[in-house]
């Protein structure tokens, strides 16, 4: 090793000390970061096959859950059924209503003794 004018130690072929104490470093901090982005890169992979997996589940539920709601005895199904059964309901009583009137009409009419 020779020093040359002050500016570094010189190894061989005009490579300084510096120069070689820079590449190391700059190699080490590269293999770092490389590993820190593989394991960055390995993580959201797990997050995006996690997604994935998640939406398959609800992709195979979606149908069962449509039928359930829309199916031929579904929710929206029955709910029309006893909607349509109370409107039937409520028009009988409206007419046991008038039929109960017109009763009470005749029987006052009635010849009182």
């Amino acid at each position: 090793m020779t020093r040359s004018n002050g500016k570094g130690v010189k190894i061989a072929g005009g490579i300084t000390f510096g120069t070689l104490v820079l590449a190391i470093t700059l190699y080490f901090t590269l293999t770092d970061r490389a590993k820190e982005s593989g394991v960055a890169k390995a993580t959201v992979k797990m997050q995006v096959e996690a997604v994935e997996k998640r939406v398959d589940h609800l992709e195979t539920h979606a149908s069962e859950t449509e039928n359930v709601l829309n199916g031929k005895d579904g929710v929206v199904a029955t709910v029309e059924v006893i909607k349509s059964k109370i409107e039937n309901i409520e028009k009988q009583g409206v007419d046991l209503k008038e039929q109960n009137r017109l009763i009470l009409q005749k029987i006052d009419a009635l010849p009182k003794k």
